[in-house]
């Protein structure tokens, strides 16, 4: 049986693995990097066909998911970058007491570009790569300086060439692969919720589950934002795209529904224990979304094998009788008749978002939602800050990414000088191994640090034996591509596999040239260890940065991304004029509690002596998210239903809790110093000052009021009054946590 399961399992990864879009990336680098060698050997000038594999190979990192504007802008700065640094290696002084000083400069300007964000960072490695390159034998030729870098150059833009091809060839692949993804995500997380209404289920280890999977889907929605808004074809004429980003506004929406309709499970746990029927019925019909949700993504390029399906339908009828019959019990009816109904319409929105998915996908239908102008739909993407004042402020030891430019400056240098004393044959691949280990998070490296070494071992364990066992040129050639293309297909994805298949695929590249492969293996395992060494010590000694101290900048881009959802939503309430800066503002507040989960993990991969008051921070992480569910629930609402105008009460809860949230900020700016005098400052304010939440509806005949009325006086008045309490615990939780004082924190802004 375990042997079944096993099996069942690798041949999932396997086909999620050839289904992924690691793979063809990986076919296009080998392509880019095999035609310019083989056109170079057939036309009897080998090496300038390496010297433009060279350089697609060291742009090649910026082919990322998203927008193809953003990814050939990136695909040409990382090129000329490239061949700026190749042009200064080369003409750096021979003297080593001048040209060290001056690498240890470059390597950290070239690091330091990563304070522009991912894709900046991604430009930095690319610059990085070609220092550490230029120091290979592959450029000692004949050929003059600048015709070497143009031929690096030309081979940058022929890899941005074939990206740009493979987009206009794939793109709807690419777009569907990404939907396919966000179905499966939206189903795990409707599965996970039909466990949770469970009284028995292991709530902790779900609800960890939940927010990583949310993780998971708003980065998915990002990704999709780029590739469905940005790459707008005309924003009109293209039917195929208007129709996937009308169910990629329904997956999101889907999203918005479950993280608006917390569950109270303390009370549901009363409910459900005797009523086991309702619990039967919700988890029924949660499943059967899960599974047609999981339907839509395996069949969303086979439309017309999706075929009808009643199962929601019936069972969203059967859950509709039962709550109809529902007999309360005396002390708590009101309350226990009103959670079932709202959690009956939450399954219901939720049943018919999947409904209009099936509709659109099915019939083609584009004039199912309302064509959204350009500019109105460019304002939901996140855009990079590139101001170049940021670098001004990043200069500073308490910046991580200044004090990891320094360090990656530091130990490549340590690297670079301890491989010419030694007198190491490639010891350029020392530097290699610094540059490609070296991350911001500690964890990540430590990590990283062991993966590759073990992977760099195991592969050169492997590959020596082949080569020992069939000794074939042609074998030789062919174990090259093949373990080259998986090796970059899971760079990310298994770190240790890829380094041992990138390892296998340089040995036998070597093998091709080199006869003496005993020697080639002897000199990879021993730089790569030397490498990993100095990187991991650099990590450890050299300015250690825990990833804990990244927590407060997360934390208050998360506060004020919440605080500024509520005051918008407030604004509505009051007008009832709904604008776009509503569901902007809630996709901020999405994404920031998205990274604060991701902190929260990046956290847990640290060694244990660093892992400060964990469960503490994972109660702050649990506040923050609380605190959103409950702010999207109060939306779901108001702007779904008709309400009543809102009273003063209503506006005094809000400024309540906005003013308890602006003194979080400044408790987590204020750093370690002075926290005690801010901690007594927001418990004194608070005295005296909080409504009288329940006052702010006033129903004197209960019998008599309509509907609605009971229902968004029910709601209103227990999310205001949770977000209160959460505004008051938040402090106390964070009062706990040891911040290191940033003399720079981001500054969020509405809108």
């Amino acid at each position: 049986m375990l042997e079944i399961v096993s099996r069942t399992n690798v041949s999932k990864k396997l086909l999620g693995f050839l289904d992924s879009q690691d793979l063809p990336k990986a076919l296009l680098m080998a392509f880019s990097l095999i035609v310019p060698i083989v056109v170079g050997y057939g036309l009897n000038h080998l090496q300038l066909g390496i010297y433009v594999a060279l350089g697609a190979f060291l742009v090649s990192a910026n082919d990322i998911d998203g927008s193809i504007r953003l990814k050939v802008i990136g695909l040409l700065i990382a090129t000329a970058l490239s061949m700026g640094v190749l042009l200064l290696s080369f003409y750096m002084p021979a003297a080593q007491w001048v040209a060290l000083p001056m690498y240890g400069i470059l390597i950290f300007c070239l690091s330091y570009l990563s304070v522009f964000g991912f894709r900046a960072s991604l430009i930095s490695f690319s610059g990085l790569f070609a220092l550490v390159m230029s120091f290979s034998t592959l450029f000692e030729s004949e050929y003059h300086v600048f015709f070497v870098v143009m031929m690096v150059g030309i081979g940058g833009l022929w890899y941005a060439l074939l990206v740009l091809i493979r987009y206009f060839l794939f793109y709807k692949k690419q777009m569907e692969f990404y939907l396919s993804e966000a179905f499966e995500l939206t189903s795990q997380l409707m599965g996970i919720r039909s466990e949770l209404i469970d009284p028995k289920c292991d709530r902790k280890r779900l609800l960890t589950e939940m927010l990583d999977i949310q993780s998971k889907l708003t980065t998915n929605h990002e990704v999709l934002r780029e590739l469905l808004i940005m790459n707008r074809r005309g924003f009109s004429n293209s039917s195929f795209q208007t129709i996937r980003l009308n169910v990629f506004t329904d997956l999101v929406d889907m999203l918005e529904l479950a993280i608006a309709n917390p569950v109270q499970y303390d009370k549901m746990d009363l409910i459900m224990r005797t009523h086991s029927r309702q619990l039967t019925d919700f988890q029924e019909l949660l499943n059967a979304i899960s599974r047609r949700l999981r339907f839509f993504g395996k069949n969303i390029s086979r439309t017309l094998r999706l075929q009808d399906d009643d199962s929601i339908r019936l069972l969203m009828q059967k859950v509709s009788k039962n709550i109809a019959s529902f007999i309360p019990k005396a002390d708590n009816g009101v309350e226990s008749t009103l959670m079932l109904t709202n959690y009956q319409k939450y399954l219901q929105n939720q049943s018919d978002k999947v409904a209009h998915i099936e509709r659109s996908l099915k019939s083609g239908n584009v004039a199912t939602k309302q064509s959204r102008k350009r500019d109105d739909s460019l304002r939901f993407l996140t855009k990079q800050d590139y101001n170049p004042t940021i670098i001004i402020e990043n200069f500073n030891l308490q910046s991580p990414m200044f004090r990891h430019s320094l360090r990656i400056a530091i130990v490549s240098i340590a690297g670079f000088a301890l491989g010419q004393y030694l007198d190491l044959d490639n010891a350029y691949w020392i530097l290699l191994t610094i540059v490609v280990i070296m991350r911001p998070s500690y964890g990540l490296t430590n990590e990283r640090s062991r993966n590759r070494i073990i992977g760099t071992i195991i592969g050169g364990i492997v590959a020596y034996g082949l080569i020992l066992w069939v000794n074939n040129h042609t074998f030789n050639i062919v174990m090259s591509i093949l373990t080259f293309i998986i090796g970059i297909s899971m760079l990310q994805t298994n770190y240790k596999t890829a380094a041992a298949f990138i390892t296998m695929q340089v040995i036998f590249t070597f093998a091709l040239i080199e006869p003496n492969v005993a020697e080639i293996i002897q000199f990879r395992v021993l730089n790569t260890l030397i490498g990993a060494a100095l990187a991991t010590l650099g990590v450890w000694l050299l300015l250690p940065t825990k990833e804990i101290s990244t927590l407060d900048k997360s934390l208050l881009e998360s506060i004020r991304a919440n605080r500024f959802f509520l005051l918008e939503l407030s604004r509505y309430y009051n007008t009832k004029v709904k604008k776009p800066e509503y569901k902007i503002l809630r996709k901020k507040a999405f994404l920031s509690i998205s990274e604060l989960n991701s902190v929260y993990q990046r956290i847990l991969q640290e060694p244990k002596q660093d892992k400060e008051n964990m469960d503490i921070v994972y109660q702050v992480v649990l506040l923050q998210y609380s605190f959103l569910t409950s702010i999207a629930s109060l939306g779901s609402y108001i702007t779904n239903n008709p309400t009543t105008p809102a009273s003063l009460m209503f506006n005094r809860a809000v400024k309540y809790i906005d003013s308890n949230l602006t003194l979080v900020e400044e408790l987590i700016k204020s750093g370690q110093e002075g926290r005690n005098s801010t901690i007594s400052v927001v418990e004194d304010k608070e005295k005296g000052r909080e409504p009288d939440i329940e006052s702010i509806f006033t129903i004197n005949n209960v019998e008599q009021a309509r509907k609605f009325e009971l229902e968004e006086s029910h709601l209103v008045m227990e999310q205001l009054q949770w977000l209160s309490d959460l505004s008051r615990l938040i402090p106390a939780h964070i009062r706990k946590i040891k911040f290191e004082k940033q003399r720079f924190l981001p500054e969020v802004f509405p809108g």
